[in-house]
């Protein structure tokens, strides 16, 4: 099933729900998931996501923004975007820089 940060090989045999349940975690938790495929048309998203994450550091207090986003942040930038070629990585900011409302955010991405 294709999710926003990451295609899923398993919604509804997540390793966070029963299985046959669907998938209850935020979609940030796709990062750490043994389910999810990480694909180069999933990196604008990826990086809108992490320009996201960034901007939420103005708002939150330090403590709060590791707590929420620390992880992913550190998982997106230094795991996932290195592991690909520096130029499908330019493209995918070019993309994700280029169009508008690439990054829809469900209300548990900007809750407090």
């Amino acid at each position: 099933q294709d999710l926003w940060l990451a295609a899923c090989a398993g919604f509804y045999d997540s390793p966070f729900a029963a299985s046959g349940d669907a998938c209850p975690s935020p979609f940030w938790n796709c990062l750490d998931c043994s389910n999810a495929v990480i694909t180069a048309r999933k990196l604008p998203a990826l990086i809108a996501f992490l320009a996201f994450t960034v901007a939420q550091r103005e708002s939150l207090a330090e403590a709060d923004w590791e707590a929420k986003f620390g992880r992913a942040h550190r998982r997106i930038r230094e795991q996932i975007l290195p592991a690909f070629p520096k130029a499908v990585v330019t493209a995918a900011r070019i993309a994700a820089e280029a169009t508008p409302g690439i990054i829809y955010l469900p209300p548990e991405a900007s809750a407090t």
